[in-house]
């Protein structure tokens, strides 16, 4: 009986913790303001400008966000979550003909999450940066696949901030709404040709998607 009892016990924990994991699965809107985007090139005089990105988050591929979240308590969670981000330079220049992070800024993000009264939470969070650029610059082009991460142009080269507010929205004990606005800087150096950017980028986002407990 006691070896019964212990089972159970063991079992009810599992239960118990299990019912404070969820995954969600978001789309978005991203807007990004002005920052500094620096090139060095050998051979060549560095190049600085106030750069203008835009980001097209409904153009394939698409602006999205993944989380795996950890409920503590009625008060907090804890978060994983990765973010698609792209960026795309709209003031290029006669020697920065194309520059791009846009397969993405992908933003790797752990979270530690207040939840309020009403189902607001409040989210602030620190990270990496898994970016694949493109860029033409002084007529050199950047390829995009033979190096990086596994050759297919990803460099593990930044860091990413988040700070959010949001409001979740319970559909039943398993499945809930949740929407959130986020902002988000960050800083990546990336290569191009003979060369590296350095990239600051802060972004506004807008994200709504749906979120699921795995045992309820």
């Amino acid at each position: 009986m006691k070896a019964i009892g212990i089972l159970i016990f063991v079992y009810s924990s599992m239960i118990c913790v299990a019912q404070r994991w969820s995954a969600e699965l978001h789309f978005g809107y991203a807007n990004n303001l002005p920052s500094r985007l620096t090139i060095k090139q050998e051979g060549y005089p560095d190049l600085s400008i106030k750069a203008k990105y835009y980001s097209e988050p409904f153009i394939s591929p698409y602006y999205w966000l993944w989380r795996i979240s950890y409920k503590k308590d009625e008060k907090q969670k804890f978060e994983f979550e990765a973010v698609h981000h792209k960026i795309y330079l709209k003031n290029t220049t006669n020697e920065i003909e194309a520059f791009g992070i846009s397969h993405g800024l992908n933003l790797l993000i752990i979270n530690h999450v207040h939840i309020l009264s009403n189902n607001f939470h409040v989210n602030y969070g620190i990270g990496g940066v898994l970016a694949h650029a493109e860029s033409t610059i002084r007529g050199k082009s950047l390829p995009e696949k033979g190096r990086g991460i596994l050759g297919m142009g990803y460099y593990m080269s930044g860091a990413a901030l988040n700070i959010s507010f949001g409001k979740y929205f319970n559909i039943n004990k398993r499945l809930y709404f949740n929407t959130e606005l986020r902002f988000n800087p960050s800083y990546t150096v990336v290569p191009v040709v003979d060369g590296k950017a350095y990239v600051w980028n802060f972004a506004y986002q807008a994200i709504a998607g749906v979120g699921y407990y795995f045992i309820k």
